[in-house]
């Protein structure tokens, strides 16, 4: 069944970590990002990330990498990115990803620098 997080349109200056999502029984995840507003030369960057942890002596050990080409490319100027991976899919650079995740993924918003950037966030799970 899929799931949604959404996160509101905000004023943000650093990275920002979406919370994670289990896939369950679902193949993929779509997330977009809507720039409503820009402080001038930094970028933000949407990319999506798989959970790639194990268990070390019965403790869950997280290890959050990037999906391989799961990445928008840099935005300095508003509008909106799609970013979809789902194995199958026809690839296409910063917008489709062949892919098959793990169980647990996130969005990531990547700031390169510390301007105000205001932006809304969805991370969603396809079946």
């Amino acid at each position: 069944m899929p799931q949604r997080q959404q996160y509101p349109s905000a004023v943000r200056n650093a990275t920002f970590v979406g919370d994670e999502i289990n896939l369950f029984e679902d193949l993929g995840v779509k997330a977009v990002l809507d720039v409503t507003t820009v402080p001038g030369t930094d970028t933000v960057q949407l990319v999506i990330e798989e959970n790639v942890g194990s268990e070390v002596g019965g403790v869950r050990v997280d290890r959050w990498v990037q999906i391989p080409g799961a990445a928008t490319a840099a935005r300095s100027a508003v509008g909106t990115d799609v970013l979809t991976v789902y194995p199958g899919i026809a690839a296409i650079a910063n917008q489709a990803v062949n892919y098959a995740p793990a169980s647990r993924v996130r969005a990531r918003v990547v700031h390169s620098g510390p301007g105000n950037f205001g932006y809304y966030v969805r991370l969603e799970t396809l079946d």
